[in-house]
């Protein structure tokens, strides 16, 4: 008889993930609580928009119990299924708080990574880290968008999660390998958000894969400097 494999998150970070990827009903290791409804969406009132999962701060802070799961992702290239309804869920919920993000038009920037809101002036990063699957930074937040290799080595560019320079990777396996366009098209942002409840900002960086830069820099700067 079939059953669902309830495992504790613990268990899970122990488990062998070859075995994981087996069971598409296996519990992963989440947040300590699943996403709420998209009602209970809000904003930082900072200018970057999150929906109610983990600050940028705790997101970085829990990362390094996924090192399992990033390690498995960059020599197999293979994302589990929950992953992946874990990520859509978290792009539903921030279409669901914000009109101006569910919707795109000609001022704004659209691919399978990063897209650009003209009417939210807001950065969003897709696929970002597995506590916070999707980053949205206010423009005013930014402090600067630069190619990845102009910000770290080859070595720090990576394929997922918080890196060993510190940067925070949305998901791209391609972009390891200096030979490749995804390598080339990836981009680090520097950016401000709060370092904790109560506490003032600090500055934080993520990196991410565009699919067209000469549109997304086109986009950016119209945006960035318009009214």
């Amino acid at each position: 008889m079939n059953s669902v494999q309830m495992m504790t998150p613990l268990q899970a970070l122990s488990h062998d993930l070859n075995t994981l990827a087996l069971n598409e009903h296996t519990l992963l290791p989440w947040d300590v609580k699943p996403f709420p409804s998209s009602s209970s969406s809000s904003s930082s009132g900072s200018g970057t928009h999150t929906p109610a999962y983990p600050s940028v701060a705790a997101a970085f802070e829990q990362d390094v119990a996924y090192a399992p799961i990033y390690d498995e992702y960059s020599e197999t290239g293979r994302v589990h299924a929950l992953l992946l309804e874990r990520e859509r869920l978290s792009a539903l919920m921030l279409a669901g708080s914000s009109p101006a993000f569910s919707r795109s038009g000609k001022h704004d920037y659209a691919d399978t990574n990063v897209s650009i809101s003209a009417a939210g002036r807001t950065l969003i990063i897709k696929h970002w880290l597995i506590a916070h699957p999707t980053l949205t930074v206010g423009l005013q937040d930014i402090i600067y968008i630069l190619p990845a290799k102009c910000v770290v080595p080859a070595h720090g560019i990576t394929a997922w999660g918080v890196g060993e320079t510190g940067v925070s990777w949305a998901r791209d396996v391609r972009r390891t390998d200096p030979g490749t366009k995804e390598y080339e098209r990836s981009y680090v942002c520097k950016f401000r958000a709060p370092a904790g409840e109560g506490r003032e900002s600090r500055e934080w960086y993520a990196g991410f894969t565009v699919e067209n830069p000469d549109r997304f820099v086109e986009v950016l700067e119209d945006t960035w400097y318009g009214d």
